[in-house]
């Protein structure tokens, strides 16, 4: 909880939510989607799959 929420008045934290999201990692990317009716994405993807498996996108870090 944020600092000094306590002194606030009508503030109910069980009513105070963040709504779910559905997330999936694909090949290193995190994808978010906000649509929980929408299909996985993985399956979409399969065909960028082969298309850039030569750089090894799940293997790939962050650097400066």
């Amino acid at each position: 909880m944020a600092p000094e929420m306590e002194r606030t008045t009508a503030f109910e934290l069980a009513s105070i939510r963040l709504k779910p999201v559905r997330c999936e990692v694909w090949e290193g990317f995190v994808a978010i989607n906000f649509d929980e009716g929408a299909p996985p994405l993985a399956p979409q993807l399969e065909n960028l799959r082969t298309i850039t498996a030569p750089w090894n996108m799940g293997d790939m870090v962050t650097v400066h």
